[in-house]
């Protein structure tokens, strides 16, 4: 089974695990001052089917109703991510960020340093420049396979 986990932003964090290796990154939606208002949802749409060709499960934090822009842009991605999963025959499960943080670090508002330190701890990465929106999809792809064993 191949898995794609999310930690959507406009700094979008990534893991892929295809059943023998993990590769982990981020993608940039942050629009640009000569973008045209919805472009960031086209290049987010167009890069999902690309990162998404063979997977099965696309997981992702739980949106939850954040003030402002931030929670546009989550619900944005979220919205996406259905559409995509729907269309394509995929499973898209949603986890908390409390209930990921409680099962990385044992408490369930750990910060982001927190959250980055155990992903290094275990090894998930070599990464020396590792991001809280990377460490972050590396700790749902950990979780999902978790859960299915």
């Amino acid at each position: 089974m191949t898995i794609l986990a999310l930690d959507c932003g406009n700094k979008t964090g990534w893991a892929l695990w295809g059943g023998a290796h993990v590769t982990s990154g981020v993608q940039d939606f942050t629009p640009r001052p000569t973008d045209v208002p919805g472009l960031r949802w086209s290049r987010f749409t167009a890069w999902l089917l690309l990162m998404s060709e063979n997977a099965e499960c696309i997981v992702s934090e739980r949106w939850t109703r954040a003030p402002g822009i931030a929670g546009k842009i989550s619900a944005g991605f979220i919205t996406r991510i259905e559409e995509h999963c729907a269309t394509h025959g995929a499973t898209h499960v949603e986890v908390s960020p409390a209930e990921l943080k409680r099962w990385l670090t044992g408490d369930g508002n750990a910060n982001k340093l927190q959250m980055m330190s155990e992903v290094r701890h275990r090894r998930w990465t070599d990464k020396l420049a590792l991001s809280d929106d990377e460490a972050d999809a590396l700790a749902l792809l950990h979780f999902s396979l978790a859960q299915m064993a």
